[in-house]
């Protein structure tokens, strides 16, 4: 399994002063997606990321609230100041300037999900030409991959959620898909099953 590329998790908070009595609460409100083993809403603590999260504000005295959201309501809710913040997102040019981050909570890596029966091997951006990869709306995919779709390189298809990636996969309808191989891995176990796996 070839490594796509490093990236860091951030919480962020709206750029919105939040005024004297939200600033005084001590309970902040964070929306955040479905995304396990890391945010998992099934899990009594929400997941590991969520942990750290929350043992970080206890360490302030701040209480945390999640909810969680397909990922672009949980981004449009704290655009809209009815949430605090949100977790955990990629920093970007465009997100620079609607919020504020955290300091990186989690490294995290990329590897390209394809099928058995297509070939699949890359040393470099090149061997990419001509593919068609599947990517979820709102997420940051790097730089890098951002060229190669902006110059023609490869083809990008757009879906909401990262288990439609996996199905249209499966469809023949993308030939990649990157995913954390952490979360794509529980996504195959426990939403897809065996048969998935073999594929």
């Amino acid at each position: 399994m070839k490594w796509y590329r490093l990236f860091l998790f951030s919480l962020l908070f709206s750029l919105i002063p939040l005024g004297p009595a939200a600033a005084n609460q001590e309970t902040i409100r964070i929306t955040t997606g479905q995304w396990p083993p890391y945010l998992d809403k099934e899990r009594p603590d929400g997941g590991f990321l969520a942990q750290i999260i929350r043992e970080a504000f206890a360490s302030e005295d701040i209480r945390v609230e999640f909810s969680f959201f397909p990922w672009s309501r949980a981004l449009a809710l704290v655009k809209s100041r009815k949430y605090q913040a949100s977790a955990v997102w990629s920093c970007t040019a465009e997100r620079r300037r609607e919020f504020i981050y955290s300091a990186p909570i989690l490294p995290y890596q990329y590897v390209f999900y394809h099928r058995q029966e297509m070939p699949f091997d890359w040393d470099a951006l090149s061997d990419l030409s001509g593919m068609n990869v599947g990517l979820s709306q709102d997420y940051s995919y790097g730089e890098t991959l951002s060229d190669a779709i902006d110059s023609g390189l490869v083809d990008a298809d757009v879906t909401t959620s990262d288990i439609a990636n996996f199905r249209k996969l499966l469809l023949e309808r993308i030939d990649l898909f990157p995913m954390d191989p952490v979360v794509g891995e529980a996504m195959i176990a426990h939403q897809l099953g065996p048969e998935a796996r073999a594929r």
